[in-house]
């Protein structure tokens, strides 16, 4: 090759240049080369869209400054923006970029207004706002479009009413079908997988499903859809409660009409502490902390608690009545709890690390068993 006869000084000499042009092209800013970033356009109204449509666009801009260009960050006011900063972020003088992005309009209908903030080196425009603009139509909605239940006793029955309509059928073929979405039709429903990916001169319901055998459908038609009626088979599992109802349909853009169902499934008894934190404890001291339940139920009470404790090398030695103690107060309904630093406890380090479960059982029969992690610390050193 031609540079292998390259000395080595050379070499050195040729890298120092590059890099001595790299910090000069860094320092043209300090030397009083200033960027300055130029759009063609500030805003971009897409019109009337229809709701499940991918749009893309792009804002040209331009440094027409005499310093390197430096596009810092740029954020949309939205997470349906997908950004990008074409060819690189950082501009020589004169040249041109854009900013291109694409926009998800699956969960949105009527006017919308989306900002993306362009963060740059520019001193007389650090930050620039660009805007977007829709009118997104829907070919089919649902009301409510997210069926909000809040919290919900476990036991107790739960209803929604969800009115579907069809509304128009946009014009042309729409986007593919992507494979992804045809595999989340039921198996059993392989007519729907038929009907999706033909066209189809107008908008009908093809079947309405729920993403949860705790969510009973019933439908019937209305003069401009469906009418649905969702039950919820009882017990639900405690905890966060997110699942959907998904309309696939033969309109041109959203197919897939998905409806959020979410809410929070409480239990008859709930713990005040989803976790216990001890802190340090000096050696032959202690640390005290409680533990609250709350219940629906008249007779409620805390039958026993148990501290199952993590043995350790340090700790094997050592009774549990001497690192923990459990009291249940006279409500039944709080339990108190020390952790001690043992005289006896032999230190090989200045502390050492504690952590296990406090069982509470209680006469709850959906709740016979609730568990608190705790942790702490014991130290060698002495109460003042």
């Amino acid at each position: 090759m031609a540079f292998q006869n390259i000395s080595r000084g050379t070499a050195a000499a040729f890298i120092c240049a590059l890099s001595s042009i790299a910090q000069a092209e860094d320092d043209s800013a300090i030397l009083g080369d200033t960027p300055e970033i130029s759009f063609q356009q500030l805003s971009h109204d897409f019109g009337t869209v229809y709701r499940g449509e991918k749009l893309t666009h792009f804002f040209s801009l331009q440094n027409k400054g005499k310093g390197f260009l430096d596009i810092r960050s740029i954020h949309a006011s939205c997470g349906c923006f997908n950004t990008q900063v074409q060819p690189r972020n950082r501009l020589a003088p004169e040249e041109s970029g854009k900013i291109s992005f694409d926009f998800d309009t699956g969960w949105f209908s009527g006017p919308i207004l989306r900002t993306i903030t362009v963060d740059s080196n520019d001193p007389e425009h650090v930050t620039t706002i660009l805007e977007v603009n829709a009118n997104i139509k829907e070919e089919i909605r649902a009301t409510p479009s997210v069926v909000t239940l809040g919290e919900i006793d476990k036991n107790l029955p739960k209803s929604a009413t969800i009115n579907i309509e069809v509304v128009t059928k946009a014009p042309g073929n729409g986007r593919k079908i992507s494979d992804t979405i045809l595999a989340r039709v039921p198996a059993d429903q392989e007519k729907i997988k038929k009907d999706l990916t033909e066209n189809s001169t107008d908008t009908k319901i093809l079947a309405i499903v729920s993403s949860s055998p705790s969510i009973i459908l019933h439908t019937e038609p209305s003069v401009k859809g469906m009418r649905v009626e969702a039950s919820f088979k009882t017990p639900l599992p405690s905890g966060p409660f997110r699942e959907r109802i998904t309309v696939w349909n033969t309109s041109t853009h959203m197919k897939e009409l998905v409806i959020p169902v979410v809410g929070e499934v409480v239990p008859k008894t709930r713990l005040s502490n989803s976790y216990i934190e001890f802190g340090a404890v000096t050696h032959g001291g202690r640390s005290r902390r409680s533990v609250s339940l709350t219940s629906t139920l008249s007779d409620f009470k805390i039958e026993s608690v148990q501290a199952d404790i993590k043995k350790t090398e340090s700790l094997k030695n050592i009774q549990n009545e001497d690192l923990i103690s459990v009291t249940i107060q006279s409500n039944s309904r709080t339990v108190t709890v020390d952790l001690k630093t043992p005289p006896k406890l032999i230190f090989e380090g200045p502390s050492i690390n504690i952590s296990g479960t406090l069982i509470v059982r209680t006469n709850d029969p959906d709740s016979k068993e609730l568990k608190v992690p705790f942790f702490g610390v014991l130290t060698e050193d002495s109460q003042p």
